[in-house]
């Protein structure tokens, strides 16, 4: 019978102290992509937002060509666009009208994104778009924006 060799067996596995440097590695590693991970999708999420504005506002534009009128155009069911965005998953903006639920100008709208309170897009701004393609996003505010404003414009 012979005595196994505990020098062979030991030299298998890690100390503690290797793990402790490997965990402190990993742990850096995330803490460096987690915010910009978080960043990406704050962006992606606005760049989805400035689409479907877009949309809306193209959705408005049939709108009009039938009614001869912005007014009375709606969001949501049975309206001319949704009021979400985006459309399937975690809503993170609500879409509506400066001028309430239904637009009541003929001649013009705006329509405004607000950031849902709670989600990750809160604390990013209220993004608009209106009747002339002129857009905004107001990176102070979360409930306001004003289209044209040469400070407020997409990035």
């Amino acid at each position: 019978m012979s005595v196994p060799n505990m020098k062979k067996a030991g030299a298998a596995g890690f100390t503690l102290v290797e793990l402790m440097v490997v965990v402190v590695i990993v742990g850096l590693l995330a803490s460096i992509a987690y915010p910009s991970y978080k960043n990406s999708v704050v962006r992606g999420n606005r760049s989805a937002v400035q689409g479907d504005l877009e949309a809306a506002a193209a959705a408005m534009a049939r709108f009009r060509s039938q009614n001869f009128t912005y007014s009375g155009a709606t969001l949501g069911t049975g309206g001319v666009f949704r009021s979400t965005s985006p459309e399937s998953g975690t809503v993170v903006y609500n879409l509506s009208f400066a001028t309430g639920a239904t637009n009541t100008t003929a001649g013009t709208y705006t329509i405004i994104a607000t950031p849902v309170s709670g989600k990750q897009q809160a604390g990013d701004g209220a993004l608009a778009i209106n009747q002339d393609g002129a857009r905004c996003w107001n990176k102070a505010s979360d409930a306001s924006c004003t289209p044209g404003d040469a400070a407020q414009r997409w990035k």
